[in-house]
């Protein structure tokens, strides 16, 4: 038979295998060209030419179109795009998304000013800096200037509601109250609350109850915390 190198099982009239370049074709019995007639395909030795067993690099077969399709995606810093299809994204590189209004890959940085944290839109923020409140309505960050006495942050809830106090201060109903008016820690220069001291003045040492206590001598800047002893 024409273009077969072995033919001991099947006889004269089969092959059971044919010459390189050549394929075995089962129906007939007789060996056929297996030169690929679908463009990027590397073989199709086994499927015949008008298939594809493999593509070339950067393509893959789709059995609907029996072609040998692109897989490399166009978008620019498009890691991804196996889903949605070479033209548009799944998933850009680090740093990036895809948005689906431009159709490209762009930067996450915060597009809006004073804008300390943006969402996974980088024209939508999340948190404004220090000293600005997010105009959620408007998605811009305004000037926080507080209006609390003794307010250090109020960049979440605008100029009127303080979200933090400064040193010293601690936040009660809306406003930023001293540490040392409270009997309990007269001598406390940061404080959580009216009954929970975080550091004490000069000569005092903090109690594991929260409280401000002397040292035990009149002369010492720092002492032990739970004997009261100068350091």
């Amino acid at each position: 038979m024409k273009h077969c190198s072995v033919c001991s099982k099947a006889g004269v009239w089969g092959c059971d295998k044919c010459s390189e370049g050549f394929y075995i074709n089962q129906l007939l019995g007789i060996c056929r060209s297996s030169a690929c007639l679908i463009d990027n395909c590397d073989s199709c030795s086994i499927s015949g030419p008008n298939s594809c067993d493999k593509c070339s690099t950067g393509f893959r077969f789709n059995r609907e179109t029996g072609t040998c399709e692109d897989t490399v995606c166009k978008k620019t810093l498009c890691e991804d795009c196996s889903s949605s299809g070479i033209n548009m994204c799944d998933r850009c590189r680090a740093g990036f998304y895809f948005d689906q209004f431009e159709l490209e890959c762009l930067d996450l940085a915060c597009k809006i000013k004073q804008c300390d944290k943006c969402q996974a839109n980088p024209k939508v923020c999340e948190q404004c800096a220090k000293n600005y409140w997010l105009d959620k309505a408007s998605n811009t960050c305004l000037d926080a200037t507080c209006l609390t006495p003794n307010c250090a942050d109020c960049s979440l809830g605008g100029p009127a509601k303080c979200n933090a106090c400064a040193v010293g201060y601690f936040l009660k109903d809306g406003k930023c109250v001293d540490c040392d008016p409270y009997p309990e820690s007269v001598l406390c220069k940061a404080c959580t609350n009216e009954n929970t001291c975080k550091t004490c003045a000069i000569g005092y040492r903090l109690t594991t109850s929260g409280k401000c206590e002397a040292c035990k001598s009149e002369t010492c800047a720092s002492c032990d915390s739970v004997t009261g002893r100068c350091l």
